[in-house]
Order: structure tokens, then sequence, then C-alpha cells
């Protein structure tokens, strides 16, 4: 499986290259503990769980977009002074087969509508789908998102688990990095030439989060959230 990596799936080996760096405060400890940090395979260095997130899904939805599996449509204005306003990125799926084959991008896809639906609609619906249920205050465990890339690569690198530790064969994940490099030319490219999409998919990403996710401080749930 080292041939085309779901853009997900790089973004985790190599996360550590782009995204922001846990910052060791109190207050972050006391909000988010040691939960708030997720290290990447292979000594690729700690992120914070929240770029790490919000980034799988705006990959992943980009990707989709570049597949032609999915339409990417800004919805709302700028304001007067021509700065941005919040809006809403809709999704419409035009396939329902992803060329990548990653499993967060089949997983998205299963979530969508016949229709257009917002983006923060999109994560509530897939987060349904893992057994998120808001009335009942069942959330998405901190790890919902990640393990699901996760699981991904580990497939994809045969990667198994010795006593507690995994072990992750670093020579073909070194050998990734071409790869990664590409797919984040073509991301960074995106968001110059199409910013207000880029960074409106980005903020929508971490709304939907939001939506799904167990809010801090509050008693642990049961049921997935658990």
């Amino acid at each position: 499986m080292d041939g085309r990596w779901p853009a997900a799936c790089l973004l985790y080996l190599f996360a550590g290259d782009c995204l922001d760096r846990p910052r060791n405060s109190v207050w972050r400890r006391f909000f988010y503990g040691v939960t708030e940090a997720v290290q990447t395979p292979c000594d690729g260095g700690m992120v914070t769980l929240a770029s790490l997130e919000k980034n799988l899904l705006a990959w992943t939805l980009w990707e989709l977009r570049e597949e032609r599996a999915i339409e990417l449509d800004r919805v709302g204005r700028d304001n007067f002074f021509g700065g941005e306003v919040a809006e809403n990125v809709t999704v419409r799926p035009l396939s329902a087969v992803p060329a990548s084959d990653g499993q967060l991008a089949r997983e998205l896809l299963t979530a969508c509508t016949d229709e257009s639906v917002s983006v923060p609609l999109l994560i509530t619906a897939w987060g349904e789908q893992k057994g998120v249920d808001l009335k009942e205050f069942r959330y998405l465990p901190l790890a919902g998102l990640t393990d699901v890339v996760c699981h991904d690569v580990r497939r994809r690198l045969q990667v198994h688990k010795h006593r507690d530790d995994w072990v992750w064969p670093c020579d073909r994940v070194e050998r990734l990095g071409s790869q990664f490099e590409e797919v984040a030319v073509r991301w960074y490219e995106f968001k110059k030439q199409e910013r207000k999409l880029a960074n409106s998919l980005l903020r929508n990403c971490n709304q939907g989060l939001a939506w799904v996710r167990q809010p801090p401080m509050r008693p642990p749930s049961g049921g997935y959230g658990g």
C-alpha cells in the first residue's frame, strides 16, 4: 500500500513539520491536560490536537474536491471594509467513491446528503455515525478523529503493537516524505489562490468539531463518548 497515500494519512505522519506545537502552560494543562498533545510517529514531534484535527478534516475535504468527489462552495460575503465575516462552506457530493481510498474520506462521503450541506453539519452527521448523541450528552472521544486516520496509517504500513508500543517502520515513513511535500505544496497553493475559501473551510472544520467534542470540564459521558 505504498502507492498514492491520502492527504490525511500523510499529514498525520508529518504534522510536526507544519502544524502548531503544544505550549506548556498552566491554563492549557488545567483544561486539556496531556491530551492536548499528539505525538506523531518516528520522532516527528508533538502537535496540538485541535490543529491536527481541523487540518485532517480540511485536507480531506480539499482532496475530495480535487478528485471531483465533492463540490465546495463558500457561502457568505465580505464586510464593508473588505474583511471576512463568518460564513459557511457547503459540501455537495458528486461521487460516492473517493479516488484516494482514505478511511476518513469514505466516512465523510457516507455522511453527505444528496443536497448541499454546510461543513459543520457534515461533521455533526459524521459524529453521529460514530455514536455522538448530543441529546444524550454522548460526545466524540478525544482521540475519535485522530484514531480513524492513525488506524488507516497503521493498516497501510502494516504496523503492529509490541507490548505497549507501536513499532513504526521509520525508514518507510521517511520515504513518504516526498509525497507529503508534494501534497503540502498543493495545499498551500490552494490556500494562496483561494484564500477565503481555505480559511472558511478551516474555521468550519473547527466549528464542526466543537459541536461534537465534549466541552472542557464536563463530567465524562457514557456510551461512545465515555
